[in-house]
């Protein structure tokens, strides 16, 4: 995380005051080069922590091929220094939240988290409410490091290059995405999110499967299910009586509750549980 924002600092650092007397075609490959491949071992590092397999290669190029093509369309779109400062910035922001959330619950950031509002929720009461003022500056500066860019803005792409970077971009995003959501979704699924990495998780997380591995599938099928019934229905039968006809059989599930304040490198400024903290006082437990 700390890696991530120092990145971040001397990338802006390079574009605002360097890039001017540095815009050299191999400064520009070697510093995106650098960037793509710096944020693809961040997304994948987990796979490589005990030892190199061949899927989390696989993992790792799917991973850089999706950065190369997103940087691409966003230097193509507003120009080198701008399109690398926003795809600096998103990539930092993307890897804190999903290191934020790993770090808390276990599970990166997934498509789920945005649909039901989860994400958002988190983020606005867990860190920008409570460090508004911080926020607020983090805006002001940002805006000044944009209106500063503009004026030592170096135009380095003619509308030609621009164009292709977008187009070439565009398709490549594009055919990965199809891959990943859609193609191989059941053979990404059935790899667990320490081979996928966090990008690619999160895409492949958008439409899941319930049994992803095709094992699973064959097992659960109706014929394999009737036959389990019929199975326990032989073993178990129970001669119904007069008197227990009428019986209900009532299933209560409590699912597991977690204090909010155990959370690491978590600051409340009130308590998040007032209720719950009460009754903990006035029942001794």
């Amino acid at each position: 995380m700390y890696i991530n924002a120092s990145v971040l600092v001397f990338e802006i650092i390079f574009l605002l005051f360097f890039y001017k007397n540095m815009h050299s075609s191999k400064v520009r490959i070697i510093n995106e080069v650098f960037l793509v491949s710096l944020f693809s071992f961040s997304y994948t590092h987990f796979t490589f922590l005990h030892t190199i397999t061949f899927t989390g290669i696989i993992y790792l190029l799917l991973t850089t091929l999706l950065l190369f093509s997103f940087s691409f369309v966003l230097t193509g779109l507003f120009e080198y220094q701008y399109g690398l400062l926003i795809f600096t910035l998103v990539n930092v922001l993307v890897y804190i939240g999903s290191e934020t959330k790993l770090s808390s619950t276990g599970l990166p950031v997934a498509w789920t988290d945005f649909n039901s509002g989860l994400f958002i929720e988190v983020v606005w009461n867990m860190y920008l409410k409570q460090n508004y003022p911080y926020v607020i500056l983090a805006i002001i500066i940002l805006l000044g490091i944009l209106y500063i860019v503009y004026k030592n803005s170096v135009f380095v792409f003619n509308f030609q290059n621009r164009f292709r970077r977008v187009v070439l971009g565009a398709v490549v995003l594009f055919v990965i995405l199809l891959i990943v959501s859609n193609g191989i979704i059941t053979r990404i699924q059935s790899v667990s999110f320490n081979d996928q990495g966090i990008l690619v998780y999160f895409i492949s997380s958008e439409k899941p499967e319930a049994m992803p591995l095709s094992s699973l599938k064959e097992a659960y099928t109706k014929h394999n299910m009737e036959a389990i019934v019929k199975k326990y229905e032989k073993e178990f039968s129970v001669q119904r009586q007069p008197e227990n006809s009428k019986e209900t059989l009532v299933t209560i599930l409590s699912e597991a509750f977690s204090d909010p304040g155990s959370f690491s490198n978590v600051n409340w400024k009130e308590d998040p549980m007032p209720n719950i903290r009460k009754l903990q006082k006035e029942s001794g437990g």
